[in-house]
């Protein structure tokens, strides 16, 4: 049960993951623009704040952010990370989730490291920051850090990209505007508006190949798991009713039953399952941990503590029932086979 709380906690763990990088509780829908944006060269293509407001006025957009990601000197950074500058309500973009010291951007001249970026500088909340660009520079207070997505990554406000480039536009930068639908508002839908009007657009929800490949694997692990042990169970029991052949005739000479056999040696091994369900899923539960904490320190990603909650006491209790019914499923058959057995049978070899 140990590497079967293991797997299920990988598997949640990987889903977790996911979600909280994509951010699937923040926008639905981002469309790109800009002047290094896909449209930027159409007739149709708009201008910066144009396509903002457009997007915020279209029936069902109930937040509209706009970010430019590109990569910018700054102090301490012995490679140049990449900056976010983000215009709008960056309150429900989904990087609170992700917060693990500090919080997240509340003003200008605000800025926040993914832990990648941080372990990389060494800086973190309550340090200040020299953005240069161009020849002109910025100075910015970090205020937060969030786990990110493995890459060197500093988010900040829109003013700082305005301090650093008179002409934003020039800078021939995509511009992502992120969309958060309205509850009821079909994604597909507002996207097919959003084509209408001469813009690209993609739904945020999209499927990450290796987080399915996680979750697919650890459920086939959890599987062959299941099996094998029960065939030890199965093994135990064989040769504990071959062992006990003298005894089970004796018993059957006074009266017991065959399903009184079969119960007295599925129940004996239930309670060993009972047993070894619980410290399994104990010792699962503190390995998972563990391990988790050592790949992302070894990747110097930060994680918040909810990623580690996994589990459940529904799930856990759905796990111990899995451990006694795989030392029953594996003890089931040789009792029914002792069961079986005559006492002439059984005192043979006598």
């Amino acid at each position: 049960m140990t590497t079967a709380t293991f797997t299920a906690g990988l598997a949640a763990f990987a889903t977790g993951v996911d979600a909280m990088i994509q951010r699937h509780g923040a926008a639905q829908v981002e469309v790109l623009g800009g002047s290094g944006g896909p449209g930027a060269d159409t007739a149709a293509a708009l201008g910066d704040r144009e396509t903002q407001d457009l997007l915020a006025a279209m029936p069902g957009a109930a937040n509209v952010t706009a970010n430019l990601r590109m990569p910018v000197s700054v102090s301490g950074f012995a490679k140049t990370p990449t900056l976010w500058f983000i215009r709008g309500d960056a309150s429900d973009m989904g990087f609170t989730e992700q917060l693990v010291d500090g919080r997240w951007l509340g003003g200008p001249g605000e800025a926040v490291l993914s832990s990648k970026a941080a372990h990389q500088s060494g800086l973190g909340p309550g340090d200040e920051m020299t953005l240069e660009l161009d020849g002109r520079t910025a100075a910015v207070s970090v205020v937060g850090v969030v786990m990110g997505s493995g890459t060197g990554t500093v988010y900040t406000d829109w003013d700082v990209l305005t301090g650093l480039a008179a002409d934003v536009d020039a800078l021939g930068q995509p511009i992502a505007y992120e969309v958060a639908l309205d509850a009821g508002t079909d994604p597909a839908a507002f996207l097919a508006a959003v084509e209408d009007e001469g813009l690209i657009g993609r739904s945020t929800r999209q499927s990450d190949a290796t987080g399915v490949a996680v979750v697919g694997l650890a459920t086939l692990f959890a599987l062959m798991l299941g099996t094998v042990a029960a065939l030890g169970v199965f093994n135990t029991v064989a040769l504990d009713a071959r062992e006990r052949r003298r005894d089970l005739a004796m018993l059957k000479s006074i009266g017991m039953t065959p399903r009184q056999v079969v119960a007295m040696m599925t129940t004996s091994m239930a309670g060993l399952g009972v047993l070894g369900g619980l410290a399994g899923i104990g010792l699962g539960v503190a390995a998972h941990r563990q391990v988790m904490r050592l790949a992302a320190a070894a990747s110097q990603v930060d994680m918040p503590d909810s990623l580690l909650r996994t589990w459940n006491a529904p799930q856990l209790a759905l796990l111990a029932l899995a451990g006694l019914l795989i030392a029953v499923a594996g003890a089931y058959l040789p009792a029914r086979r002792a069961a079986r057995l005559t006492i002439a049978e059984a005192l043979h070899s006598e």
